[in-house]
């Protein structure tokens, strides 16, 4: 496993420390030796070495040891590659067992043949509440609407009382990466999973 954790003071990143870690009973214990200023927020990324596994974001009030119930929740996975419905204007996919995710960030690849580029469409919505499925708005331009069936990259979100705020801040390939996720309140935590 993949851990790092930033040390966060008046909202910037002011250290970051990685290394890796092994979960024990579905724990990380991590103690990283980052400095503790007052008021400072410890936020800790564990990833596993599967791309398609869950990964945790956490934060909460900066403590010189932590330890992290990685799978407090366990996001579904999918039991096939989500793909792009044309007739539904969606994005569906099947799951395994697991808790749903309630916000979802699908990354739309076609090429454009008309105009002879590929083009790409980043979409974040709420998953559907009575099936998986992502619903897509419908654009006013013809050559906007995607023009595939294939298989597309989805990311599901179990993100708690995170959601309404998150979902304003969610964009591009930000999150994902880890670098620089954004922390709402003094203590929260979000796990997602590539499906």
């Amino acid at each position: 496993m993949f851990a790092a954790q930033s040390l966060i003071g008046q909202a910037f990143e002011l250290e970051r420390t990685e290394a890796s870690a092994s979960i024990t009973d579905g724990v990380a214990n991590l103690a990283f030796g980052l400095p503790l200023p007052e008021n400072g927020t410890l936020l800790t990324q564990v990833d596993s070495d599967d791309l398609e596994a869950q990964h945790v974001v956490d934060w909460r009030p900066a403590t010189a040891q932590l330890a992290l119930a990685f799978d407090a929740v366990t996001v579904a996975p999918a039991t096939d590659r989500p793909r792009y419905d044309a007739t539904r204007t969606a994005i569906v996919w099947s799951e395994g067992a697991g808790t749903p995710g309630d916000l979802v960030r699908a990354t739309l690849h076609w090429l454009d043949v008309e105009h002879a580029r590929t083009r790409t469409w980043v979409v974040i919505g709420p998953r559907a509440a009575s099936e998986p499925a992502l619903q897509l708005p419908l654009l006013p331009a013809h050559d906007l609407v995607p023009a595939t069936d294939g298989p597309q990259t989805m990311e599901s979100f179990v993100t708690g009382d995170q959601g309404p705020w998150l979902r304003q801040h969610l964009h591009g390939r930000w999150l994902a990466q880890g670098v620089a996720w954004p922390t709402h309140g003094a203590a929260g935590r979000i796990t997602w999973r590539s499906l």
